[in-house]
Formats: C-alpha cells, structure tokens, sequence
C-alpha cells in the first residue's frame, strides 16, 4: 500500500464516518458495519481495478476484524449498562 492509497482510505473512512454519526445523532457505534461498508466496498472495487487482489484481500481482512471487534464491544457494552 503506498502513501496515495493510505491517504484516500483515510479520506474516504473519515467521510463516512462523519456522515453516518450526522446522520445518526452520534449513535453511529450502532451502525458501525453499515458505515464501514460504505467505504469498504468501493475500496476494494479500487483495488480490484487496480489489480491490486492482495490489497483488496487485505482491506476485506481487516473489515472483518474490525466488525468483529466491534460487535464483541457493542455486546459487552450494552449487557453491562442495560
């Protein structure tokens, strides 16, 4: 991954991030999947254009992870205060 694609993953994450915690009320944890989506599909479609497979596998990799993670936070978080 070069420096140009790091800064357009950046780019485009703090985007969407940005728009669903508008669009949410600040309750975007919620919908973190939905949101990583909106910046993970047309990533990967980037890097798959690019013929950049071992970039777009990593990408689609660390998503996983990353709403995995998520999902174990969202649980923990909502049987401890509820």
């Amino acid at each position: 991954m070069t420096w140009d694609d790091f800064g357009l993953t950046l780019v485009i994450a703090f985007a969407a991030q940005g728009a669903m915690m508008f669009l949410t009320n600040g309750r975007s944890l919620v919908v973190m999947g939905v949101s990583q989506l909106v910046y993970i599909v047309p990533l990967v479609v980037y890097y798959l254009r690019k013929n950049r497979r071992d970039a777009a596998v990593g990408v689609g990799i660390f998503a996983g992870v990353t709403l995995l993670l998520n999902a174990a936070c969202i649980g923990l978080v909502s049987t401890n205060f509820s």
